[in-house]
Formats: structure tokens, C-alpha cells, sequence
């Protein structure tokens, strides 16, 4: 109710607001620090058109995309052949291929660039705006180096251009206190564009912290900054959420009033109405997107496919999936191409389409730890055990670090098949590979078959599903130890993994003494499901708790 009523005084106070001018869009995650726009936010044209000078860099940046994603120590040397060749380095032209490669999520490539430029070889003045660039392109891949580098900045070049990169960084990290903190001295310096408001509309939106959002509306209003597109496109997903169908269609009719809708608000809009189980309305709404593209209205943009196709697969859409591969197919896929093809052809049952798109990347030597685990996907929809446990294999001797999405899939896997056991050493190797690397004793890290690794932690929804199979089973004390070891590792500890706790005490017909006592102690509040067990739960003693 609390976040039903937020968002209906965001709707009032955004009737209050006026249209701005879309030149403050926000461009934070294209790299709009680097130099001048390649690409207009609204148009998606480059502003210089096509040159001797775009196409020699293009070629550059093809080459460079052609490594596979652990070999980003041979760009520099790439480079230097390139230049070899009789090839010019200009500046423009490596922010041509900075910027293609960040379109491509090559960060650790781009970064190699960037690094090149900052120490050794300065065609781009290392400068204020560079070195934003630089930390910006680092916070893609380490946020230690990258606040390091931040505070070792001169005092005037840690402008709100610094602070705003900063953020960024913690929104795109999910690092919601210090993005706060960031915020809060970008507003007290004051706002300038809308694009802080944004970045924090997205992280909200992220953690369906729906009620901060009139807030974030009042700071615009207060700052003269009237919300664009991209502020609405944000607000959209939050609406239905917080209010169903029926308040994001008054949304949508403001958006329309504003002009204000684009394919991105008919896919947000397509995948709204897909998980209202609206099938019907969600393939009216990508239809729209793929006339538009096809008669001009809007951009062709590979990104735009991808999306389509992941909600036809997310509706059921066999024929919807197979169109836009068709498309997609004939425009050079990239990685990403062939990933949201792969995830998609599996959730429609085209576990063919999905294998030949795998071995595709494989061939093309494009092949990393996500491309694994979206195959892993494919095992998993099909229910292909042999076949899973053999790619993880493959990812051993291929030199991947499996991460959290693997482990998930595959445990996934062994419980669809009933395989506990095999699930459960899953889930301990998992919880053995990244636990925090301080919490072990010298004896502990001396028998490590693994290396820690503190950067990444298991998915909480891992631990949930583990905790289901048990619960189903009956199994308190396994439960109750699974959870406890949990805790131990300070890892992230929601409502849903007490409630599969619960359920592991219904399934038995076991009572639960303090229960939400221990909610409270995690700083937990108890949702509608938690009090429906509780209340199924007799009242007898039957089970000492582990604590």
C-alpha cells in the first residue's frame, strides 16, 4: 500500500511538470564523456557522418573485437600493427574505437585503450575530460581502482562531471548507500541536469524502493529540471509493479500527451503485459516496434532486436523468436546477438536453434563464462544432465572461472532431476570458491582447492531453491544448517530464504519458537506468506532450533 500510494503522488506531481528539451538525456552508460556526442541520444546518427577516418578506426575496432574477452592484453599490440601498417592514430579516431568497443561491452579492451592513451602513447591530451573517461571506463571493471583513481584526482577536476561518473559507477553496482551519498552532494551543490535523478530512478527501480521516488521528483521539480524520456521509461516498469496495468496505461497516455514515447517504451511496455500473462497486448506492442523500425520510425538498432526477441521468448512466441533471429542473423551477430538468441530458443523449446548459435560463437572463438551459462540454460529448459555436466567440463578446460549464474543453473539442473546430493556439493563447492577470503584460518586457505574470490557472491536465489528442495523433503535440520552457514559468509538474507525455512517446518509439522524474532534480528520484515505458515504451524515443541 505504502508503494501504491508513492506512486500515485508521483503521478500528481508529474502532471505538474512541463517538457524540457531532450538535450540533458541521460547518456551516462554510452560514454557521453568522451568527447564529442558519435552518437545522438535521440537520432542514434553520428553527428560526422561516414569518413576515410570513421571506417580505417571501424576496421580497427572490428579487429579488436575479435579477440576473445581474456585477451585484453593483445590490444596494445594490435594497435601497434595497425600503425605499423601505415595507419594513423588520431584522436577522434580512438574515440571511434573506444566507443564501438563500449557499445560491444568490451570494457576490458576499451580499458587497455585508455590505459595506452593516459601512459604511454598521449594522442588524446590527458586532461579533465579524459581523465573521467579513464575512471569511468575502469568503474566498469574494478570500483577499488576506480575510487582510488578518483581521489588521487586534483582537487578542481573532482567537478559534478566526477561526482556524476562516481555515480553512475555505484548505480550500475547496486552500491545503493554510496550512490545516496553521491547524490546527496551532487544536490547540494545543485542539479544541474536530470540525469542524477535518472541514475537514481534506475536504482530504485532496481530494488523496488518505490517509495523514494516522490522524492526524487520533488528534488527535480525544486531544481528547475523537468523529467525527459528516459525519466518516464524508468518510471514505467516502477508503475505497473507498484499499480498494476491500469496506472501504467495513465502513464503511457502522459508519455503520448509528451510525446514521449519510443521503441523503448513500447518494449517496456510489451514485457509489462507478457508477465501480466496479457500475451495478446505484449505481441501488439513489440509488432509496433518491428513496423516502426521497418518504415523508419524508429532506429534499427541491433540492441532493440535483442530485447524483442527476449520478450518473444519470455511470452512463448515460437514464430515471434524465429522472425527476429532471421533478422538478427543477417546483420553480423555479435555475442550478444547469439546469447539473447540462445535464451530465448530455449525458453520457446528450439533447442537446435540454440545449439547451433552455441557452436556458432565457438567457432567464431567468442566464446566466455556467459555464453556457457546461457547454454547451461538450454540444459536446463531441456532437462539435459549428461549434456550440462559435460560443458562444465569444457569450462574447466577452457581456463573460465565458473560464477554464480553457473553454479545456479547447474544445481537447477541436478534438482529438476531429483539429484539432491549432487546439488548439495554444488552449493558447497559454490559457497568454498567465494567466500570472503579473511573469514578463513591459515589451515582453511592452505587446503583451498580454489581460489577466493571476494568480488562475487552467490545469488541469493540459489540458496532458496536449495533450501526449497530440502524443505519439500521435510529435511528441518539440513535446512536450518544450510541457512545458518548462510548467514555465516555475511551474505545477502531476504524474507523469501526464512520463508523456505518455514516451509521446511510445515512439511514436517514441526512448531517454531522466536521466529520472528530472528526476522527482526536480520532486519527483516515479514511478508503475507511468512504469517500464512506461521499460522499453519502447531504449537507443540517437537524440534530443538539450531542457532
Amino acid at each position: 500500500m505504502a508503494a501504491w500510494n508513492a506512486l500515485r503522488e508521483c503521478r500528481l506531481q508529474l502532471q505538474l511538470l512541463g517538457r524540457r528539451a531532450m538535450s540533458t538525456a541521460l547518456g551516462w552508460d554510452s560514454g557521453h564523456f568522451d568527447g564529442p556526442p558519435l552518437v545522438d541520444y535521440i537520432t542514434r546518427k553520428n553527428p560526422c557522418g561516414v569518413t576515410p577516418e570513421t571506417v580505417a578506426h571501424a576496421e580497427l575496432a572490428r579487429r579488436i573485437s575479435r579477440l576473445k574477452w581474456c585477451q585484453d592484453h593483445l590490444v596494445v599490440p594490435i594497435v601497434e600493427e595497425w600503425m605499423a601498417e601505415g595507419n594513423e592514430i588520431t584522436r577522434y579516431g580512438l574515440i571511434i574505437v573506444r566507443h564501438k568497443l563500449r557499445r560491444r561491452k568490451r570494457f576490458h579492451h576499451a580499458l587497455r585503450i585508455s590505459d595506452w592513451i593516459a601512459y604511454k602513447k598521449r594522442v588524446i591530451p590527458y586532461d579533465h575530460k579524459e581523465a573521467l573517461n579513464h575512471i569511468d571506463l575502469v568503474s566498469r571493471v574494478s570500483v577499488t581502482r576506480a575510487r582510488e583513481m578518483f581521489d588521487n584526482l586534483p582537487a578542481d577536476w573532482k567537478s559534478r562531471e566526477g561526482y556524476t561518473v562516481l555515480l553512475s559507477m555505484y548505480v550500475r553496482h547496486s552500491m545503493a548507500a554510496d550512490a545516496e551519498s553521491i547524490y546527496t552532494t551532487l544536490k547540494r551543490w545543485g542539479l544541474r541536469s536530470i540525469s542524477p535523478i535518472n541514475m537514481m530512478l534506475t536504482l530504485y527501480q532496481k530494488h523496488q524502493v518505490f517509495w523514494k521516488v516522490a522524492e526524487l521528483i520533488r528534488d527535480a521539480e525544486e531544481a528547475g529540471q523537468s523529467l525527459n524520456m528516459c525519466s518516464f521509461n524508468i518510471l514505467l516498469p516502477m508503475t505497473f509493479r507498484a499499480g498494476g496495468v491500469a496506472e501504467m496505461e495513465s502513464l503511457v497516455e502522459m508519455m503520448e500527451s509528451k510525446n514521449f514515447l519510443d521503441e523503448h517504451t513500447y518494449c517496456m511496455l510489451a514485457s509489462s503485459y507478457g508477465r501480466a500473462g496479457m500475451v495478446d497486448k505484449a505481441k501488439e506492442m513489440l509488432m509496433v516496434v518491428e513496423d516502426g523500425m521497418e518504415t523508419g520510425k524508429f532506429n534499427r538498432l541491433r540492441r532493440t532486436y535483442n530485447v524483442i526477441i527476449v520478450i518473444y521468448g519470455f511470452i512463448g512466441d515460437v514464430e515471434g523468436v524465429k522472425r527476429i533471429w532471421d533478422i538478427t542473423s543477417r546483420m553480423d551477430p555479435t555475442a550478444e546477438d547469439y546469447i539473447c538468441m540462445i535464451r530465448s530458443s530455449a525458453k520457446v523449446g528450439l533447442f537446435e536453434q540454440a545449439e547451433s548459435g552455441f557452436l556458432a560463437l565457438a567457432a567464431q572463438r567468442k566464446m566466455h563464462i556467459t555464453v556457457c551459462n546461457v547454454m547451461l540454460q538450454v540444459c536446463q529448459a531441456g532437462n539435459f544432465v549428461l549434456r550440462a555436466e559435460s560443458l562444465l567440463r569444457k569450462i574447466h578446460q577452457m581456463g573460465f572461472k565458473p560464477d554464480p549464474a553457473t553454479y545456479h543453473h547447474l544445481i537447477a539442473i541436478h534438482l529438476k532431476n531429483d539429484n539432491i546430493q549432487r546439488a548439495l556439493d554444488l552449493f558447497q563447492l559454490e559457497r568454498q570458491v567465494f567466500r570472503v577470503p579473511f573469514e578463513l584460518s591459515p589451515q582453511e586457505r592452505k587446503f583451498m582447492s580454489t581460489e577466493p574470490r571476494k568480488d562475487i557472491k552467490p545469488w541469493v536465489g540459489t540458496c532458496r531453491m536449495m533450501m526449497l528442495a530440502l524443505a519439500e523433503r521435510g529435511e528441518v535440520v539440513a535446512c536450518e544448517t544450510l541457512f545458518r552457514n548462510w548467514r555465516l559468509e555475511k551474505w545477502k538474507t531476504d524474507v523469501r530464504l526464512f520463508n523456505a525455512l518455514l516451509r521446511a517446518y510445515e512439511v514436517a509439522r514441526e512448531p517454531v519458537a522466536g521466529f520472528m524474532e530472528r526476522l527482526e534480528a536480520d532486519g527483516v520484515e515479514a511478508d503475507e506468506e511468512t504469517i500464512g505458515i506461521l499460522s499453519r504451524l502447531p504449537e507443540r515443541p517437537l524440534i530443538k532450533q539450531l542457532h
